[in-house]
């Protein structure tokens, strides 16, 4: 019999000792025990307690400073030491709350007056993954030149600076796999000093008169292009805001209270409406543009952005309560995304596909890894720090490949710069030493403010670093490969934390600065500046070489009742990551 409730706790016991993961993609908590963390996905920010970035945004636009839970994949999912399991199925805005040392609380928010979830109990954390992903989905091998053929380079500019990039890189001889030309529809100078893209889906033939023969010219040199989409119209006069004309026309938007478009936008001067994708209509309107995108353009792969906007206080087609559907649009997106793939013909071979297509999305919700080929970090600070920086992305993969996410990559030195701060050639490098190791695919980001980062193209010494790392990435490949045909299998994340496979290992549950590639490798990039040495832990029980010396480390006692493992202080000058196989 329904009550009418608008909440539910649950409440149950919890072993002092037993340390906590997961919860989608947290960027600053790896072990969550103190903590509580709201499930709702989100912009993560700009900062996101880092000062005085935070507070200066906050300011200006508030909360888009972020705070140390925001972020764009928060799944109501964790994982324990204990190789114990919880999470919701139902979609609503809910918290977990890990405070009290003795038992663990959650909270959800209940419009339909139920809450569904699921327990595991399993011998290890990779079989509790497994048993998860049963539920989630497990993301498929990537096509073979997503990982296997070089860089994916990110830029903008039209088809004369390409072509001069992309000679530029092949005369220094870096493997390229891919153009993501993120202004394929157009770009646009914003009034606070950004560069951004038209969102309006269609090919913008003054910035690229001749794609199609750019296109074939990138061919010819095993390159791929890729373009971008996200699911937002912008509302502007003459050709660049027909399809919002269109979707607004029909109702595609959602709608206010009072009725109308419900406009969204945070810049003088610019709006845009956010497609209703609980309107049949609509998502199929979406869906043939998006289809026509790919077969009038010839690219093959693209990234999905966003997904994390819907409104509390909107209308929606179907009815619901926004605070039911917000967590899900994220997998709704990707869905209709995985949709245009397989019509344009560039699924699996088993979608009937050639096996060429991949996309990547930035926000999810717990099935998101039935429908996206590929995950993506989302928009980092250009700065080596925890809180929004270089070492928030490593996290952020850590955690997220425990919920399914097993595929993902971040941008290559980062995306956001802001005033007085900007990406530094040392940055970039460092970065792309972290890439070649951690990310599924190698690509790069030109960032918001493309004349003030540093780019890969600008100097000789940039040209090589990328060479030497595109090209470690690709010897990579077929550990990669073998790596993600046992993730299609059993739901295992590419890159892992320690504490994976060293569950009681006190010192591999803190470590998030290095991490293992599979179960054989261990990786521990210089991520502070000014730094040509890194602290690297080696777990017990295993023994362990470093690549470049050819130096073996002595094995160590494994089991509970075992020491530690043993630390290295390891030499890691520029081009130099400290890497070891097992």
């Amino acid at each position: 019999k329904s009550v009418g409730l608008n909440q539910v706790i649950l409440r149950y016991a919890s072993d002092k000792h037993e340390r906590i993961y997961g919860m989608g993609e947290q960027y600053s908590s790896l072990e969550h025990k103190g903590k509580r963390i709201p499930i709702i996905t989100a912009e993560q920010g700009i900062g996101r307690g880092k000062q005085p970035v935070t507070f200066a945004f906050n300011r200006v636009f508030m909360g888009s400073g972020g705070n140390w839970h925001t972020t764009y994949t928060a799944i109501p999912h964790y994982v324990t030491s204990a190789a114990r399991s919880v999470f919701l199925t139902n979609y609503s805005y809910a918290e977990f709350d890990f405070t009290d040392d003795e038992t663990i609380s959650i909270l959800s928010t209940t419009p339909t007056n139920t809450l569904c979830g699921q327990i595991i109990g399993a011998r290890s954390i990779p079989e509790t993954v497994a048993a998860y992903t049963e539920y989630s989905g497990r993301m498929e091998p990537l096509p073979e030149w997503a990982y296997a053929n070089g860089v994916i380079l990110g830029m903008t500019g039209g088809s004369a600076k390409v072509r001069k990039v992309a000679s530029m890189l092949r005369d220094a001889g870096v493997p390229l796999a891919g153009l993501w030309l993120q202004d394929w529809g157009g770009i646009r100078n914003t009034s606070i000093g950004i560069e951004r893209v038209w969102w309006n889906w269609e090919l913008d033939e003054s910035n690229y008169p001749d794609w199609h023969a750019l296109r074939e010219e990138a061919a010819m040199n095993g390159t791929r292009l890729l373009t971008y989409t996200n699911p937002f119209l912008m509302d502007a006069r003459g050709p660049k805001g027909r399809l919002y004309r269109e979707a607004k026309e029909a109702g595609y938007m959602v709608q206010t209270v009072a009725g109308g478009v419900y406009r969204l936008g945070h810049e003088p001067g610019v709006s845009f409406g956010l497609l209703d994708l609980t309107n049949p209509a609509a998502v199929r309107w979406i869906e043939d543009v998006l289809h026509d995108m790919l077969k009038n353009t010839g690219a093959v792969g693209w990234m999905a952005d966003f997904g994390e906007y819907l409104p509390f206080d909107c209308v929606l087609h179907s009815g619901e309560a926004p605070i039911a559907v917000h967590n899900r649009y994220p997998e709704d997106w990707a869905a209709l995304n995985r949709r245009a793939m397989i019509r344009a013909g560039l699924g699996s071979k088993n979608e009937g596909g050639n096996g060429e297509g991949m996309f990547y999305s930035r926000s999810a919700s717990s099935q998101t890894p039935r429908h996206t080929p590929l995950m993506w970090l989302g928009d980092q600070l250009v700065s080596w720090d925890a809180h929004d920086g270089m070492k928030s992305a490593v996290l952020g993969m850590l955690q997220g490949g425990l919920s399914g996410l097993a595929l993902s990559h971040s941008d290559i030195g980062g995306y956001t710069a802001t005033p007085g701060r900007h990406r530094t050639r040392e940055l970039l490098m460092r970065w792309m030493e972290l890439s070649a190791l951690s990310d599924v695919v190698f690509r790069t980001h030109q960032g918001n403010r493309p004349l003030h980062n540093a780019q890969p193209w600008d100097t000789p010494e940039l040209l090589d670093h990328l060479r030497d790392f595109a090209r470690l990435h690709r010897a990579l490949a077929p550990y990669r490969a073998e790596l993600m045909r046992e993730s299609s299998l059993t739901g295992m994340p590419l890159t892992r934390p320690l504490f994976m496979h060293y569950p009681h290992d006190v010192v591999a549950s803190r470590v998030a600065t290095q991490f293992l590639v599979g179960r054989d490798i261990l990786a521990a990039p210089v991520m502070d500046r000014k730094t040509s040495r890194v602290h690297v832990y080696l777990p017990p029980g295993d023994t362990w070489l470093d690549v470049w010396t050819t130096q073996q480390a002595p094995a160590q006692p494994t089991g509970p009742r075992h020491g530690h493992g043993v630390w290295l202080t390891v030499d890691a000058p520029m081009g130099w990551p400290a890497v070891f196989i097992r």
